[in-house]
């Protein structure tokens, strides 16, 4: 072979070299600016939701304040009261939260929450034909006592005084259903405040099932956390028991406590609740086209029943209307998942994963034209950490942004070694290059 040959052989070996190493660079290119990824195992799922409950403690709760700043111009009559969006938990009002107050009545939707755990635990049937000890007799009550008029000898079952419960606020059903449930009223109590506990309720307390006593306590807040989790976790209860405006006992018929049942569009719950110490309570909910707002108000004022009622009434109803007249749940049609490059790791990709639930509670209207902004990396050439956040969500209507939630990363990937290494390196500083 003469040199000339040589030479052109020598070129034409270089040329495909370099037309090799072009393909194969090019392939890398391609396969870094569309990466593939795996699945997550349902263990590493598991792994990766405790991990953003430590690192984003909003994802526990149940309410949420609002990500922006609202004002209402309007007064209650109560000294205190919550308003929340159910299906978001996001609160649209608060007057004194935090207050400590006896619940009174309202006492009786904990009592409920007990019976229908044991229910659903099959440990007890609202057939169950319920013994009546004397201290559930309605002659042994205390006379200022609210009562569906158990007597001694009456044949009811579960089902009758969860009714009385709901309906009539019925003292002796409560005393009769905690005995029943729980063999005493301690025992009962027992139950209710390990049921508050478990819902890292720390206010909140009970020394008896009725709420008679002003030795119970809770806060708005608190109460509000308590009523949704309540509705969510037993939404029959609000047609079966609490939407109820009439109950007909021994031939008596009690009228429900709740008057807005009548008067409030949508109203279907839940309970009233006064002694001298608390003033008059209410927590109501209601619905409307598929929308649900939940109040608790407590401490209204009113030197009689007839008063009370009409405070509470007109409060209950001017912070409901004010829910359904400003507000709407906006849930994205999207998921805004997106799969990010991480060729300098093993891994080679990752999601960046929005670190909270997306849906909240928006000024009424404003869903239609929300729009939002993605703040992102194209690729990522470090290791990452599962829960870091690389970007971020902001949604914004009007050129006003309502909120913002980080982006992030789905896994924790490591660092390549060795030829590959430098490699993707290369690629990655081109790609950096071309930007």
């Amino acid at each position: 072979m003469n040199k000339k040959t040589k030479v052109i052989a020598a070129a034409s070996s270089s040329a495909l070299v370099i037309i090799l190493l072009s393909i194969m660079f090019e392939v890398r290119r391609s396969s870094i600016l569309n990466p593939e990824i795996k699945s997550l195992t349902e263990k590493e799922t598991s792994a990766l939701e405790e991990t953003l409950d430590g690192l984003y403690p909003e994802r526990q709760k149940r309410l949420h304040r609002l990500p922006y700043k609202t004002g209402y111009n309007f007064e209650i009559n109560s000294a205190s009261a919550v308003v929340v969006d159910a299906a978001t938990g996001n609160i649209i009002y608060e007057k004194n939260p935090d207050e400590v107050i006896p619940p009174a009545s309202m006492t009786k939707l904990v009592e409920m929450a007990v019976v229908f755990e044991e229910i659903k635990n099959k440990n007890i049937s609202m057939n169950d034909t319920v013994p009546l000890p004397p201290e559930s007799w309605s002659k042994n009550l205390p006379y200022d006592a609210s009562r569906m008029g158990l007597n001694e000898g009456d044949r009811v079952n579960l089902k009758t005084l969860l009714s009385g419960l709901a309906v009539a606020s019925g003292n002796d059903a409560s005393i009769a259903v905690a005995n029943y449930v729980s063999g005493s009223m301690e025992n009962f109590v027992k139950r209710m405040n390990e049921l508050i506990q478990s819902l890292n309720l720390k206010t909140t307390y009970f020394v008896e099932s009725s709420g008679y006593s002003a030795e119970n306590l809770t806060t708005p807040y608190e109460f509000t956390d308590f009523a949704l989790w309540y509705i969510k976790s037993f939404p029959f209860s609000l047609k079966e028991f609490h939407s109820q405006k009439q109950l007909v006992y021994n031939g008596y018929t009690i009228s429900n406590t709740n008057k807005l049942l009548d008067e409030l569009e949508g109203c279907d719950g839940l309970k009233t609740g006064y002694i001298d110490e608390s003033g008059y309570n209410l927590s109501l909910t209601a619905e409307r086209n598929g929308q649900r707002f939940l109040a608790v108000i407590m401490r209204g004022p009113g030197h009689s029943t007839l008063e009370g009622n009409y405070y509470r009434s007109i409060d209950g109803t001017k912070l409901i209307n004010y829910g359904f007249d400003n507000f709407e749940t906006y849930t994205p049609e999207q998921d805004f998942i997106y799969t990010i490059s991480n060729p300098c790791c093993r891994e080679e990709a990752f999601n960046l994963i929005p670190a909270e639930n997306l849906s909240f509670t928006v000024p009424k209207n404003t869903g239609k034209k929300m729009q939002y902004k993605i703040i992102k990396p194209d690729f990522v050439s470090e290791e990452v950490t599962a829960g870091q956040s690389l970007g971020k969500i902001i949604f914004y209507a009007d050129g006003t942004a309502l909120r913002t939630v980080d982006l992030v990363c789905d896994r924790t990937t490591t660092k390549k070694s060795g030829p590959s290494l430098l490699a993707d390196k290369i690629v990655v500083w081109s790609l950096r290059r071309a930007r």
